[in-house]
């Protein structure tokens, strides 16, 4: 079995010795649980504080605990009256609980953000990816090009919305016009 699938050309890496990154990691893990920690004690503390809801949020994100994220979002929705900020951050964290699914509550959550703010980077995003997960290429291009051209130039989200377009167009073989991207100048 070794001789299949181990790799006995890369070196030896004992635990012994990986002690400073096996200690990194843990204080990672416990700085992360305690921002859990101190931002659920001050959602508690200011429960109609959107600030407090959408910081519990990001902890949770943080922390890898997607139902109390869900939460978190859900109680700010309310706060908000369905602030599209906060509804496209919802379909997102809806969608990651599904592992990447974007689901029929996070459409309709993506539907109602569009119609309040056509340009929500985000909720542009999963649109362009559900149309991706319905096997419908052309229209996840289509909407995935949306999101680039309204996205500013330095935007940390361009490299996964070009990889993603490459990725359709290769799984649906349509052939990308080069001159609906920017130019060299």
């Amino acid at each position: 079995i070794y001789a299949d699938l181990g790799r006995p050309d890369l070196a030896d890496n004992p635990l012994v010795n990986r002690t400073a990154e096996i200690t990194s990691h843990n204080e990672t893990i416990n700085a992360t649980k305690e921002n859990l920690a101190r931002a659920q004690a001050a959602t508690m503390a200011t429960p109609n504080n959107i600030e407090s809801w959408l910081k519990l949020a990001e902890a949770a994100a943080g922390a890898n605990d997607i139902a109390i994220e869900i939460h978190a979002l859900r109680m700010a929705r309310q706060l908000t009256n369905d602030d599209p900020g906060v509804l496209a951050l919802l379909a997102e964290a809806l969608s990651r609980a599904a592992d990447g699914q974007v689901t029929v509550p996070a459409r309709d959550l993506i539907a109602t953000v569009l119609v309040s703010d056509p340009s929500e980077p985000r909720a542009l995003f999963l649109w362009g990816l559900a149309a991706f997960q319905d096997g419908d290429y052309q229209t996840a291009i289509t909407r995935w090009q949306t999101l680039l051209s309204i996205s500013a130039e330095e935007a940390p989200w361009l490299p996964i919305v070009r990889d993603n377009i490459e990725q359709a167009a290769e799984a649906g073989d349509i052939l990308l016009n080069p001159a609906l991207g920017p130019d060299a100048e």
